[in-house]
């Protein structure tokens, strides 16, 4: 049996078979040499340059699941964040449309965040537009119509059936309002005949007011 026949070593003057690149030159730095060469590395990153891309930090050694579910952790606690937001500003809108309670019945609703300063004089009617006020509400009130708003249709105000408490020279009373006064200043409000009584140092006229959401 013959001895296989050696094959003669490759020298870089041979010519190479179609299609294939040309090997490196011994000593030729490469591209990422060449990069770093223009570019260094900061410091700070020279002692991780011998890690595997693939090694894991130690919590997710310690905590796999964290690893490995933390995009679905952190979706759930953006839901229940969402979730506590929305449920307090419902819980803030529907208690401005509650009634104020027993204390308040016939006196309106509370959740109205205005005030003013101005005069307030006796309501000698009411169109009843915003709502009919009943027999026992005795203390009703008519605001200023910049401050009730130019609504064509009154019971669209916001204002319409909320509670107030106006503080005059002789006392103060909680009233609802129940109608626009188109003759009354900013701040201003006209009253029924027995709240402006509780009010009021005189029987008739205007008197000064202040009031403020019940």
């Amino acid at each position: 049996m013959q001895d296989p026949i050696p094959m003669p070593e490759p020298h870089l003057d041979d010519p190479l078979p179609p299609g294939m690149p040309p090997p490196p030159v011994p000593g030729t730095p490469g591209l990422l040499h060449r990069f770093q060469q223009l570019v260094p590395m900061p410091g700070g990153l020279k002692q991780y340059h011998h890690l595997d891309p693939n090694t894991k930090s130690p919590i997710a050694l310690r905590y796999p699941w964290v690893h490995r579910y933390c995009l679905l952790i952190a979706g759930l606690i953006i839901l229940l964040l969402l979730v506590v937001v929305g449920l307090l500003l419902f819980l803030s809108l529907s208690k401005n449309g509650q009634p104020c309670g027993p204390a308040c019945l016939g006196v309106g609703e509370s959740g109205l965040y205005l005030r003013g300063f101005g005069q307030a004089s006796i309501l000698w009617s009411t169109n009843d537009t915003c709502r009919s006020h009943a027999d026992e509400d005795v203390y009703y009130a008519a605001m200023n119509e910049e401050q009730y708003g130019t609504y064509r249709d009154l019971t669209k105000s916001p204002v319409c059936q909320k509670c107030i408490r106006v503080y005059g020279p002789a006392g103060n009373i909680q009233a609802k309002i129940v109608d626009r006064c188109q003759n009354c200043t900013y701040g201003s409000v006209a009253l029924s005949r027995s709240a402006y009584s509780i009010v009021a140092d005189k029987a008739s006229g205007q008197v000064p007011v202040r009031w403020e959401g019940c």
